[in-house]
């Protein structure tokens, strides 16, 4: 019997380690989010960025009393300025109620074309 309470403390550690950094993870997704509707002086750019922009991946982490934010994002040139991550951070922290280091790593890209399409669905070999 005390074996089996040993084994399920210790199994219960690293489960609740893990919940907790999930939960955070959801209240920083929120937060980003009510950052887009809430907020209409900068909502256009953020929706922008919402519609244009690619999050790789995200890790978060809570150490120190501080929250490690670490994003990967593919967005259009110049969609993203250091103005903006500042802006990002300052509400992260005021809404999670907590100092926020946050660090985009931003992969720009540009679309180059050519002429038109008639139709997004046209076949391309037959040229």
């Amino acid at each position: 019997m005390f074996l089996t309470l040993a084994i399920l403390g210790l199994l219960s550690l690293p489960l609740s380690v893990q919940l907790e950094n999930q939960l955070l993870t959801n209240k920083v997704l929120y937060s980003l989010d009510q950052l887009v509707r809430n907020y209409p002086e900068q909502g256009g750019l953020f929706r922008d960025l919402r519609k244009q922009a690619d999050a790789l991946d995200m890790y978060v982490a809570n150490r120190n009393q501080k929250i490690y934010i670490r994003m990967n994002v593919i967005a259009p040139l110049g969609l993203l300025s250091q103005e903006d991550v500042n802006l990002m951070q300052e509400f992260l922290s005021q809404d999670l109620e907590k100092p926020v280091e946050l660090e985009i790593n931003l992969f720009p890209y540009e679309i180059l074309k050519q002429g038109s399409l008639s139709s997004p669905n046209k076949d391309l070999s037959n040229n």
